[in-house]
């Protein structure tokens, strides 16, 4: 799905709803090293209890040569707050070699898969009755990324389930750091993930940096995360 599409969806999700609604559109680049490796475009929009958000994940640079990955991922909800529960998410993969979709509805708190393909099961995997409570991936990131208050940014945990896969993200306490805030934080392999997967790696730190919205010393955005990766360390800002 290209970027304007991503735009339009989430734009027409709430357009019949009554009420004031925020829209943020930013981007972030993906570093390895010296390299820019994937791009994220982002787009979320909120009204006083409603949201929806999209984001492209797309290989950059001398990698998207030999590696022409993207995902392509929305979702909506209702929030309160800084709780989100969502009620559809929708994610398109294209690797170059493999193509995967996943379309997740919710019954109350609980995730239904509505869609997935390939249709491939494992022994590894998770049931949905265990998944209650947790949110879909864009709900996570919507709620990382979005505008918050000072005491909002840090502190918190979610549960996410991804269609296969149970995760985890867990941010520590907010420490001041000049004009910036930041946070520790940890993101965990629960379930759904191969034998080999799981002695490989369980848990990943990261950490993340905020900075006053301009024009709002009230709001504090995402500007900046380090992050552990299979792969070695990466470090994502925004552009």
């Amino acid at each position: 799905m290209p970027r304007p599409a991503l735009i339009a969806l989430v734009l027409g999700l709430l357009v019949a709803q009554a009420g004031t609604a925020s829209t943020e559109q930013r981007g972030y680049d993906v570093r390895y090293g010296p390299l820019t490796v994937l791009r994220i475009d982002y787009l979320g929009r909120e009204n006083a209890n409603s949201y929806a958000a999209a984001a492209r994940i797309a290989a950059a640079g001398i990698i998207s040569l030999f590696a022409p990955v993207s995902f392509d991922i929305h979702a909506e909800g209702r929030h309160n707050a800084t709780s989100f529960q969502p009620v559809s998410y929708r994610e398109d993969v294209e690797t170059g070699r493999r193509s995967s979709t996943v379309e997740l509805r919710y019954s109350g708190n609980r995730p239904e898969l509505a869609a997935i393909s390939p249709e491939e099961a494992f022994p590894w995997d998770v049931a949905l009755d265990d998944q209650r409570g947790t949110v879909d991936p864009m709900t996570a990131l919507h709620r990382l990324g979005r505008p918050n208050a000072a005491a909002d940014v840090c502190g918190w945990q979610l549960g996410i389930f991804d269609g296969r896969r149970r995760t985890r993200v867990v941010l520590g306490p907010p420490a001041r750091d000049g004009d910036s805030i930041t946070c520790a934080g940890t993101y965990d392999r629960i379930g759904g993930f191969s034998p080999e997967e799981m002695d490989r790696h369980t848990s990943f730190g990261f950490s993340v940096r905020f900075s006053p919205v301009a024009g709002d010393g009230d709001l504090w955005e995402l500007s900046e995360a380090r992050a552990q990766t299979i792969y070695g360390n990466v470090t994502v800002r925004r552009r």
